[in-house]
């Protein structure tokens, strides 16, 4: 067997990096709340890297320049989001974000503009939706871009099948390595 196949079943053409939001997003929009339907998208490697240098920016240009890491987390998510939450996707049209970073977000060298930070849309977030979107970012990830098993791991996980039952097997290796082992077999060996 070639590469340990991935959760998502990118190596049999099956990848999905995107994800329905359930409940969609409560964001306050024309002074009321509103609920707005909403997906997410896995982000490019240096989205993530801009959204977390933001982070880092913003933190140090408040007060006294300290800040504690979860800080920092938090705010990386939110200038992730702005990255990863997309419309719902509509047949035959390109993703389209919901709330594109402005141009003016940052200068051309990543100086990032404070003020135009306020303005971003997702601070009209409701409490609590940008842990909510965290989490729901965090799952798309786990899901679609999980740890590859090993081929020992692969190669235990088939012996192991051939002996005991699916419950034991979720117990021991969890329901990632299963299903990472489900896409990779054939169609045959899976009848």
């Amino acid at each position: 067997m070639s590469a340990s196949p991935t959760l998502s079943g990118a190596e049999l053409g099956k990848c999905n990096p995107r994800r329905e939001v359930p409940g969609g997003i409560w964001i306050e929009e024309g002074g009321a709340l509103v609920n707005r339907p909403a997906w997410l998208r896995i982000v490019r490697e240096r989205d993530g890297n801009a959204s977390l240098d933001y982070a880092r920016q913003l933190l140090t240009a408040r007060g006294d320049g300290t800040f504690i890491p979860g800080q920092l987390s938090r705010w990386a998510m939110f200038f992730q989001l702005h990255f990863a939450l997309i419309e719902p996707p509509q047949e035959g049209k390109p993703q389209a974000l919901m709330f594109p970073i402005p141009p003016g977000l940052a200068d051309e060298k990543g100086k990032l503009s404070i003020p135009a930070v306020w303005q971003l849309p997702l601070n009209d977030l409701a409490d609590g939706q940008l842990d909510r979107l965290g989490d729901e970012y965090s799952i798309l990830r786990q899901t679609e871009t999980p740890a590859a098993l090993t081929h020992k791991e692969w190669e235990t996980l088939i012996a192991e099948g051939k002996q005991h039952s699916l419950e034991t097997l979720v117990s021991r290796h969890g329901y990632s390595a299963l299903i990472q082992l489900l896409h990779g077999l054939s169609k045959g060996a899976r009848a």
